[in-house]
C-alpha cells in the first residue's frame, strides 16, 4: 500500500492504491465463496524475477554499449562526412585554380608563340633584306673595282702617252 495516500479510506474492500498481487488475492464482495486466486505458473515468476536480476543488468549493459558505440560512429561519420566535405571543397579550389593557372599559361605560351612566330618572320625578313644589301654591296664593290682598274689603265696609258711624246 501506498504510505501517502493510506489515509483515505474506500468503502468496502476495493482500494485504487493497492498493488496487482493484493487485487488478485482478494475475492469480490458480492457473497460468492469460489476463491478467485489462482496460481500463477512458475515460468512467468522467473521470467518476472529475471528482469530485475543478471539478466536484465546484461541487457542494460548491452543498451549502453550499443547506444554508446551509435553514438560514436554518428560522431566520426559527422566528424568524416565534415572532413570529407572540407576536403571536397579544397580540392575542388585547388583544381580550379590549377586549371586556371594552366588555361592562363596556355594562353601566355600561346601569346609567346605568336610572338616568337612574328620575331621570327620579322628577322627572316631582316636577314633577307641584309642579304639583299650585301650583294648589292659586292656587286658595287666589284664594279668599283673594275672602274678603278679602269681608271688604273687609263691612268697608265696617259703617263706612257706623255713620256712617248
Amino acid at each position: 500500500m501506498n504510505p501517502l495516500n493510506s489515509s483515505l479510506q474506500f468503502p468496502g474492500k476495493f482500494n485504487p492504491f493497492q498493488s496487482k498481487s493484493q487485487l488478485n488475492n482478494q475475492s469480490p464482495d458480492w457473497g460468492s465463496a469460489v476463491d478467485k486466486t489462482e496460481k500463477r505458473p512458475q515460468a512467468k515468476e522467473n521470467a518476472v524475477t529475471q528482469t530485475n536480476g543478471q539478466w536484465m543488468k546484461k541487457t542494460r549493459r548491452q543498451d549502453r554499449i550499443h547506444s554508446e558505440l551509435s553514438r560514436v560512429i554518428k560522431e566520426e561519420s559527422r566528424r568524416t562526412r565534415r572532413h570529407r566535405v572540407i576536403l571536397i571543397n579544397k580540392y575542388r579550389l585547388k583544381t580550379f585554380h590549377i586549371k586556371n593557372d594552366g588555361e592562363s599559361k596556355t594562353k601566355l605560351m600561346a601569346g609567346v608563340n605568336k610572338k616568337v612566330v612574328s620575331l621570327a618572320l620579322e628577322i627572316d625578313g631582316l636577314m633577307n633584306r641584309v642579304n639583299e644589301k650585301r650583294l648589292i654591296l659586292d656587286r658595287q664593290r666589284e664594279e668599283n673595282k673594275r672602274v678603278l682598274q679602269r681608271y688604273e689603265q687609263l691612268y697608265h696609258d696617259i703617263q706612257n702617252r706623255y713620256m712617248y711624246e
